[in-house]
């Protein structure tokens, strides 16, 4: 049976429809379907609609993806929710052979599925974005078009969430694509496939997240454990999320630290006195030495005329550096008899020791580079990545000990080298990988002032991606600039927030942010990156929602006053005990100018998020209690409705003080 007969026996009624679908967008300019996310074009099709009954079949392409196949399982169940009996799935090539019965379900790509047809579509678009996908709803037939098998996915899980409303689907035509292209999502120590870790990438997966970065410390030992990688990277590719392996580096250098405690970034004392008696040990003044062939320990006479050797003047008396603690057995120097040390003789010792605190490696230990070139080259090759994440942020110091500052380069020079060395080690592992980076030390407007690092982006490959972050109540603008900062140096960003407290406004910010930027035409940059810091994920849908559809449902109002609330020290999800909520609002109440200042302040916002909220909640199918966005409402009107009633007592309180006595 030719495709054509195929669309003109299912599509009988669709050519009649147009009039009807201007009409009704001409009636409702605002569509809200309430599902997660929100499609970005909907259009209501009207006519009868779609009724769940007995089996339906489903045609596919002629090699269904594995992701594909377990969300038509998951259609399947939603389908027997629905009241229906089950799903019958065939190839297009078999469907085929005889006339497609009314309520059939064709779902696909045009170039793999000879059964669907532009003509199912009414006022068919070609879509351009490979994530994106075409569905049409009618009486006699449901039709999916995915640009891609992961167009097609995320098309299906559409589909499934109105199957999951009931058994009656109205009339659309959904075109649906994501704003964003990278939507990535962090996750800790995820490194094989385990309950945790398949709970939290079925989430994502839900949420439409296609990258995760997973760091680990699993990953400097690799090919050891390589089975359990390779299982997860092919979970989540299976789910159209790509996998990027993160090696932290230079700043949070604790997984280099702890299989070499002597590449940490110490601190090089020159020239301690220390009297060696003629028996036993002399013990340095610090703890916790780094003894390596680039800092070794240096013994010469007071003048310095005379260099000691070891071995033969003297020995070490070696402590313990591992864990850098601060009750660590010491370090020590013993003469020799018969050396050129004489006993009781005062020298000069020169050497570098790690501080409590060290967690930031040494870009030019050699111990250094041989561990991290080795784990970039072991990583690409078993788990093969796209993108390699190098971390790179947060140094606590730079350019400290001898090691580094005996080049005599600027700290901008010295980071710069380290992130050139890893840039070629990954360049020369065989398997090409971009790399990716936190870019806080490199940031202008971040915290390359603090260490003088402002120059050091100018001097390190353009394809590494800079990964911008910036969390609690930090401006839009102050995003955008440090967007705009890297973008013009020619490279990709994301941005990424965090749910610090629960707060939803930093994703919705970011979400905002960099939607307008590539809608201005900075295709730099990439996407949204949610980072999930101390397994924080309650912001995680609001960054996916509006990573993928940036304008709806419209809530501008309902964030700022959940911003409000995140400046008063506030978690909707936490709510306070009353005493205390009293005490730290009257303190607040002071610091905004009084009670009545921030009353009318919070009542401006409370008014405007209801009048969102109800617009959301009256818009045509617009208002789901299981969309997770749609859950947050209850819990910030409540807190807010709270404060506000804590006010009106301040209020009161502070009229009845300062009426005057006409006594």
């Amino acid at each position: 049976m030719s495709r054509f007969a195929t669309a003109m026996i299912l599509a009988t009624a669709v050519m009649t429809m147009a009039g009807q679908v201007e009409s009704a967008q001409k009636k409702n300019p605002v569509w809200l379907l309430g599902t997660y996310p929100e499609p970005r074009e909907v259009q209501s099709l009207g006519g009868e609609p779609f009724l769940v009954a007995g089996q339906a079949l489903v045609v596919t392409d002629e090699q269904v993806h594995p992701g594909v196949a377990e969300e038509l399982a998951r259609l399947e169940a939603a389908w027997r929710a629905a009241g229906g009996e089950s799903l019958r799935l065939l190839p297009a090539s078999q469907a085929m052979q005889a006339p497609l019965p009314l309520n059939s379900i064709l779902v696909g790509e045009f170039t793999a599925n000879a059964a669907l047809s532009r003509q199912l579509f009414p006022n068919w678009r070609e879509l351009q974005h490979p994530e994106g996908y075409t569905l049409a709803v009618r009486p006699n037939y449901i039709a999916l078009a995915g640009a891609s098998p992961a167009g097609t996915y995320y098309g299906l899980k559409t589909l499934r969430q109105l199957l999951e409303r009931g058994p009656s689907l109205r009339g659309l035509l959904i075109r649906d694509w994501p704003e964003l292209p990278l939507r990535i999502a962090y996750i800790a120590g995820a490194d094989s496939l385990n309950q945790r870790t398949q709970a939290l990438l079925d989430m994502l997966a839900e949420s439409r997240i296609n990258a995760v970065v997973s760091e680990s410390g699993a990953w400097y030992s690799l090919p050891q454990g390589k089975e359990p990688a390779q299982a997860l990277a092919n979970y989540c590719r299976t789910r159209f999320i790509d996998f990027i392996p993160e090696l932290q580096s230079f700043g949070w250098g604790h997984f280099v630290l702890a299989i070499d405690p002597n590449t940490a970034e110490g601190i090089t004392v020159e020239n301690e006195p220390l009297v060696l008696p003629e028996e036993g040990t002399a013990w340095l003044a610090h703890n916790n030495v780094v003894v390596t062939d680039a800092a070794p320990i240096g013994v010469r006479s007071p003048d310095g005329a005379l260099t000691y050797q070891q071995g033969k003047d003297y020995e070490i008396v070696p402590g313990v550096t591992a864990g850098f603690r601060p009750d660590n057995p010491p370090w020590g120097l013993r003469r020799l008899p018969g050396g050129s040390i004489s006993a009781g003789q005062e020298v000069r010792v020169t050497y570098t020791y790690a501080p409590p605190d060290a967690i930031t490696y040494c870009p030019e230990e050699p111990c250094t580079q041989q561990i991290m070139r080795r784990a970039i080259t072991n990583t690409m090759g078993v788990l093969r990545p796209t993108f390699l994440h190098i971390g790179h942020d947060e140094p606590r110091v730079v350019n400290r000990d001898a090691r580094c500052r005996c080049l005599g380069l600027s700290n901008a020079e010295i980071v710069a080298r380290d992130i050139n060395r890893l840039h070629d080690y990954a360049s020369g592992a065989g398997q090409r990988a971009r790399l990716m980076m936190w870019e806080d030390a490199l940031n202008p407007y971040h915290n390359a002032p603090g260490h003088r690092l402002e120059t050091a982006a100018q001097m390190i490959p353009k394809d590494i991606v800079q990964c911008v972050w910036f969390y609690g109540t930090t401006s839009r603008e102050v995003q955008s600039n440090s967007l705009k900062f890297f973008t013009d140096l020619g490279f990709e960003v994301t941005g990424s927030p965090w749910a610090d407290r629960h707060y939803l406004g930093n994703s919705y910010d970011w979400a905002q942010v960099l939607a307008q930027a590539r809608r201005q035409g900075n295709w730099r940059v990439l996407g949204i990156f949610y980072t999930s810091w101390d397994e924080a994920w309650h912001g995680l849908h609001v960054a996916a929602a509006y990573g993928w559809n940036p304008d709806a449902p419209a809530l501008e109002a309902f964030y700022a006053l959940d911003r409000r609330l995140y400046e008063l020290g506030l978690d909707p999800w936490a709510p306070p005990d009353p005493g205390h909520l009293a005490r730290d609002i009257a303190h607040q109440a002071s610091e905004a100018g009084g009670a009545s200042v921030l009353a009318t302040d919070l009542t401006d916002l409370l008014q405007a998020a209801k009048q969102e909220i109800e617009a959301c909640r009256s818009a045509w199918w617009g208002y789901s209690k299981d969309n997770p966005l749609y859950q947050d409402f209850d819990p910030v009107l409540a807190l807010t409705d709270q404060v506000l009633q804590v006010l009106s007592t301040l209020t009161t309180s502070d009229t009845a003080r300062t009426a005057p006595d006409h006594s």
